[in-house]
């Protein structure tokens, strides 16, 4: 018996249908993620600069992402001028309310104390975003935590690296290519030792692409869900894709780290299904 053809608009209609699914599934995987949840080892609190941002990371359910990052590496403990990268400290810094809400259980970095994560994102060929939770903890409020872009062969200061990004604690921003400065854009005013959601994100100059093959590169920042503004960097090569943070002569802050795929880099998958659309609306399928 012979079946009646599968009608081009039906099909249309199930394809396109099950592009907002597929945009959320591959959006929802990030390339690294660290909550530090669940630091309760036996070396107990305060975590020692010895420690670092490596301390526990066997912990059940604090390392995250699809990436294979060097064992007992995930990060790698580099300072300006001191060591001070600490991790499980109680007596600090209050509770991360935006994420578990337990004291501790996040990154500390004082006095210029700095870590990268231990991977070079550029060899991710799409927009890629940061985001995490921060905190500064200082009486001043020009005081900031700042967002480090490049290698690991650059010591790791805001001035020293390929590119980077602070956030202050009074809501201004400040971001540096190769060391020169630009006064950014200004959000609300988290105020001195709460926490706040931050995200950058990196592309080229097209915002479809990455940041790192020759097309410009562009820094996209936001501050509690809120585009803050863009700011475009010296070209990013291959080679600079860490990325990082530090501190002043401060205290601050990290938790809840996320390194995702932008998803809008998901748009250039639909637009080739939607290219298969058109395809698709152009000829007749029939099945015998």
């Amino acid at each position: 018996m012979k079946k009646q053809p599968l009608r081009t608009g039906t099909a249309l209609v199930l394809i396109a249908a099950s592009l907002p699914l597929l945009a959320q599934t591959v959006s929802a995987q990030p390339l690294f993620s660290d909550n530090f949840n669940g630091l309760t080892g036996s070396s107990g609190y305060p975590a020692t600069a010895s420690t670092g941002a490596n301390y526990e990371l066997g912990a059940p359910g604090r390392i995250g992402g699809t990436l294979t990052l060097p064992s007992g590496a995930a990060y790698i403990n580099g300072f300006y001028t001191d060591g001070n990268e600490q991790l499980g400290n109680p007596n600090t810094l209050p509770a991360d309310n935006l994420d578990d809400n337990v004291v501790g259980n996040n990154l500390l970095l004082a006095n210029q104390a700095s870590v990268l994560i231990n991977y070079d994102f550029s060899t991710v060929n799409a927009p890629i975003s940061l985001s995490f939770n921060g905190l500064v903890d200082s009486g001043d409020p020009t005081d900031w935590l700042a967002v480090l872009i490049g290698n690991p062969s650059q010591p790791q200061w805001l001035l020293n690296t390929s590119a980077a990004i602070l956030f202050r604690e009074n809501g201004g921003t400040q971001f540096f290519s190769n060391g020169s400065g630009t006064t950014g854009a200004s959000g609300a005013a988290p105020g001195d030792n709460v926490w706040q959601s931050y995200k950058i994100v990196l592309s080229d100059t097209a915002g479809t692409g990455s940041a790192f093959d020759g097309n410009g590169s562009l820094l996209t920042y936001y501050a509690n869900g809120v585009e803050l503004g863009t700011a475009s960097l010296t070209q990013l090569t291959a080679g600079e894709g860490y990325l990082g943070f530090d501190s002043p002569s401060q205290i601050v802050g990290i938790d809840d780290i996320v390194v995702a795929p932008e998803p809008g880099t998901c748009a250039l998958l639909g637009g080739g299904l939607a290219l298969a659309l058109i395809t698709l609306r152009r000829k007749q399928v029939s099945v015998n």
